[in-house]
Parts: structure tokens; C-alpha cells; sequence
């Protein structure tokens, strides 16, 4: 019954990812969610480790300890969402979410050092998006289609738009997070996201 005991940095908070950002204050505060009260967290249990979000698979493993680790201090980590690191620069945000997984499954144990996995990714909820070009919460495509909200955003994320004379970029602010589940991926969304 080998196991063996990794350290991840899990998720990048002031990282523009996939259209969104994650606050600082909003990923230092929901971390615990990763692991149980018995663990130092504020969850139920120690969640799951699973490979490429598979939540009808057995787990490979679980979260049995997480920590926040800041990049950035004062204003410049309060408002990390104004102003976020973009992907290609090469940068990692405002703060890491690092953790450290038990793996059980042996095929995983032998990828894992062997490098075939090395990527990850977080798998969470929030319970509000704001738009970053109007600041209103933005609704669904599917909400926009059925003009199930006329009060919502109307911008598009990934599109640019003209605010006083500057071309800003719209991307989603999410609320706070609450973590469900870490997944080892062969191409995460967070870059630094992996195994070290």
C-alpha cells in the first residue's frame, strides 16, 4: 500500500485565468475549504484528488494540508483584481494556494514521478461573478440569450471595450471561493499550477 506525499502550488490569486481573476482576499480566506477541521481547514473532510476533473471516478488521493502564501502586499494585493497579471508575462499573480496531497493510487504514484503528471488544477465555487469594464455581475450566455436579466452586464469577456478614451479588456472578478477539489491535468489553466 505505497503512498506518497506531494507539495502543489495549487491556484494563483491576481492571475487572469480563462477570462476571470480570483481576488487575493477572496483565495486567502477560502483555502481552508481544501482541508478538514481535523487537518487545520474548515471542511467536513479532506477533498479529493482527482485527474482531469473526473468526479464519477475514485479519487487518486487527498488534500491533507493547504497554506496561502502571498506575493504582493498592501493595495497591491487588495486590488490585485484591477490590475492582474496576465498569463503571458510570465508572472504569478498576488498569492499561491500550496498544498500538500497523500496520492494512494499506484498508477498515479508512478506518473507523478516520473513527471507524465505534473499539472493542476482547482476545482471551486463562488457564489457571484462581477464584470471588470461595468463592475455589474455578470450573467450567463445562455441569461443573456433568454433576456433573463435586464440589469446584468452586457460585455463579453475576453472582448475589449472603450472606457474614457482606454481600451480595457473585460474579464470575470469572482466572489468568494469555496475549494471542491484538486485535479492533476495534462494542460491546467494557471501555468505555475503544478507539482514542485
Amino acid at each position: 500500500n505505497p503512498s506518497l506525499i506531494i507539495t502543489i502550488d495549487a491556484t494563483h490569486s491576481g492571475l487572469l485565468t480563462n477570462g476571470r481573476v480570483y481576488p487575493g482576499r477572496h483565495v486567502e480566506r477560502g483555502y481552508p475549504s481544501y482541508t478538514s477541521v481535523q487537518n487545520g481547514g474548515t471542511a467536513e473532510y479532506d477533498k479529493p484528488v482527482l485527474k482531469n476533473h473526473d468526479h464519477d471516478s475514485d479519487p487518486i488521493g487527498r488534500i491533507i494540508g493547504a497554506q496561502y502564501i502571498k506575493y504582493k502586499e498592501g493595495n497591491d494585493f487588495l486590488y490585485d483584481f484591477l490590475n492582474p497579471d496576465g498569463p503571458e508575462d510570465g508572472k504569478k499573480g498576488s498569492g499561491v494556494v500550496r498544498i500538500k496531497a497523500k496520492i494512494l493510487d499506484p498508477d498515479a504514484i508512478v506518473k507523478i514521478i516520473d513527471g507524465r503528471l505534473l499539472s493542476f488544477s482547482s476545482g471551486h465555487t463562488t457564489d457571484s461573478m462581477t464584470c471588470s469594464v461595468c463592475t455589474k455581475p455578470m450573467m450567463s450566455l445562455m441569461a443573456r440569450i433568454l433576456g433573463e436579466d435586464e440589469d446584468g452586464c452586457e460585455h463579453i469577456q475576453g472582448k475589449e471595450y472603450e472606457v474614457d478614451g482606454e481600451v480595457v479588456k473585460c474579464y470575470g472578478i469572482t466572489g468568494p471561493l469555496t475549494y471542491r477539489e484538486g485535479s492533476m491535468v495534462t494542460i491546467p489553466a494557471q501555468g505555475p499550477a503544478k507539482v514542485i
